[in-house]
């Protein structure tokens, strides 16, 4: 049906804002068929005016005041629970504020919030809301697409300043390309590399992606095209590398060399290479705002620890798993996943770092590859390369565990990119190499 045209009493909406590295809380408005504007102006106006963007109280608040005043102006019964509704701020009243002005027949309507979905359907002036889990369903909900190129996906980044994802690749596909470009997780473009690539990270300070493979090949790039080969004073092989904003830097583990397994930049052009305490295969880094944490495959000790990138600590964990994966979530501390070799579980967790403990996920089993969580809501999804079981993991809590039925592919990543509003996976096989979560949006 035609969306009728706004009343002039009804102040045209906002540009929509650019939204900002924390998603949440969001809130989303979709109606299934449009009321009369005038008996329907808050509702309408919601709908117009927020739609699926950041809203701070402030922002919050100065909609849901223009619209309660283009409500009020309708002169309804119903505008007054309407602007009494509009009040509070808490996600379940603005769902009742959307649809109070409503009036009678039949409508239906989903409205987002943090972690809640509510689907409201008023009939002859009563409205009931039906709750139901938010991430549990866009964990639960995937897609395949093609790649650009055959090759072994295996990492990727994301840029919120040039709307782009990066992939790479750990083999060069039959196209001649190992980096493709994305603005949607979906469609895919080749970039023109000769080169395998282990790592890729994106630095917002510098507005530069890094890139990094063995050898101790290094590239940057501005635009996520044109890749320009860096000297790393290295011939270790790179595995990984990351920015770690606070200490206005990028650091490069590596998998091979003797007693400097670890490269830092602050520009990505001049590097440094820097004394590591074990000559472990350093698979994998994260930095967690205070610490930066490396796992690795081999080693007496698995886990290296650094305030600053240069002075660098084996940590003493004992436990053999041949850890892939490294990350840390704010309010839940560090987690490594990796391959079950000789311990009873493939997932690792850490408050501080130093002290770890194994998470117990019963029979799952896998060569787990990468974890991520869903934006800043309590959902946590890791991807595994091989397995008896799912390939897909998911947790509310990081402690209890369920599979998710995904295709059968070696998926070697897993990020969530909140442009997006899902997440992205990458595989070093298959046919459809490319696998994405239904978006927040895509919900409505």
């Amino acid at each position: 049906m035609t969306q009728p045209a706004k009343p002039s009493a009804i102040p045209a909406p906002p540009p929509v804002p650019i939204r900002g590295t924390d998603p949440f809380p969001v809130f989303a408005t979709k109606s299934a068929n449009w009321v009369d504007w005038q008996s329907g102006s808050l509702y309408q106006y919601i709908v117009d005016s927020i739609d699926f963007i950041d809203l701070s109280n402030t922002y919050v608040s100065e909609r849901l005041t223009l619209a309660t005043d283009a409500a009020a102006a309708a002169s309804s019964s119903a505008d007054s629970a309407a602007a009494s509704a509009a009040s509070a701020l808490d996600s379940k009243t603005l769902a009742e504020a959307a649809v109070a002005s409503i009036p009678a027949g039949s409508i239906n309507d989903l409205i987002i919030a943090p972690d809640k979905a509510w689907s409201s359907e008023k009939i002859n002036n009563e409205l009931e809301l039906k709750t139901f889990d938010l991430p549990s369903l866009i964990v639960s909900n995937w897609r395949t697409s093609k790649t650009s190129d055959d090759a072994a996906w295996y990492r990727f980044a994301w840029s919120d300043f040039l709307r782009l994802g990066i992939a790479v690749s750990t083999t060069v596909g039959s196209g001649g390309s190992s980096v493709m470009r994305t603005s949607d997780g979906e469609t895919w473009e080749n970039v023109s590399s000769p080169n395998e690539w282990l790592g890729v990270a994106w630095s917002p300070a510098l507005n530069l992606f890094c890139f990094v493979s063995y050898g101790g090949l290094i590239s940057t790039s501005q635009d996520g095209i044109t890749l320009t080969p860096r000297t790393s004073g290295t011939t270790n092989g790179f595995r990984d590398v990351i920015w770690a904003a606070e200490l206005g830097i990028f650091v490069a583990i590596c998998n091979s060399g003797t007693g400097d397994r670890v490269s830092t930049s602050p520009d990505g052009i001049n590097w440094t290479q820097q004394t590591t305490p074990a000559d472990n295969a350093w698979n994998s880094v994260v930095w967690s705002g205070s610490l930066l944490v490396a796992v690795s495959s081999n080693g007496t000790s698995r886990v290296m620890t650094s305030p600053d990138g240069i002075n660098w600590t084996l940590q003493n964990i004992a436990f053999d798993t041949v850890w892939n994966d490294v990350a840390f979530f704010s309010g839940f501390g560090f987690i490594a996943v990796g391959s079950i070799t000789t311990e009873t579980s493939n997932i690792m967790r850490s408050s501080d770092g130093i002290n770890w403990s194994l998470v117990d996920i019963g029979s799952i089993d896998g060569n787990f590859t990468s974890i991520d969580r869903l934006g800043d809501l309590d959902m946590f999804v890791a991807v595994a390369s091989s397995g008896k079981e799912e390939r897909m993991i998911a947790s509310k809590d990081l402690d209890n565990w369920y599979s998710v039925a995904v295709a059968k592919n070696n998926w070697n990543s897993v990020t969530y990119v909140d442009h997006i509003g899902g997440f992205v996976c990458l595989a070093g096989n298959g046919e459809n190499r490319s696998m994405k979560s239904i978006a927040f949006k895509e919900v409505l």
